[in-house]
């Protein structure tokens, strides 16, 4: 069996480890966040070298040129689940979704108004929980 370790795909370091802090994470089947202890990058895509293979690629990285040349200052686009913008848009449609659900919930459209309530519940609650 064959022994994997994630690397952080801006600095390559393979000092990485998985951000349980959101309960919500695993209940609702989102995608898992790791964060690199070398950069602090986070994301939910972290490729996976095989430990053996791990010095080797390092090297290869290093050679080739595909090492991350940008200076520290630099700023990464974050894309990983609810933050940056779309944090942002989270805390206006959140509010927006539980207000729309209790006016289909008074109306004739019961099922639209407890699906919007659900989501806008969700959606505020981890725009605003931090």
């Amino acid at each position: 069996m064959k022994n994997y370790v994630m690397v952080c795909p801006k600095c390559k370091s393979p000092d990485v480890y998985r951000d349980t802090s959101s309960k919500l994470t695993g209940a609702m089947g989102l995608p898992s966040v790791y964060v690199c202890n070398t950069c602090s990058h986070s994301g939910a895509v972290f490729p996976e070298v095989e430990a053996s293979e791990l010095k080797g690629f390092e090297e290869k990285v290093e050679k080739k040129g595909l090492k991350d040349t940008t200076d520290d200052n630099s700023e990464l686009i974050d894309t990983s689940f609810g933050k940056g913008i779309v944090k942002g848009y989270w805390k206006v449609l959140g509010p927006f979704m539980l207000l729309f659900g209790l006016i289909f919930l008074t109306s004739i459209e019961r099922s639209y108004g407890i699906i919007l309530l659900v989501i806008g519940g969700i959606m505020t609650y981890l725009s605003f929980k931090n």
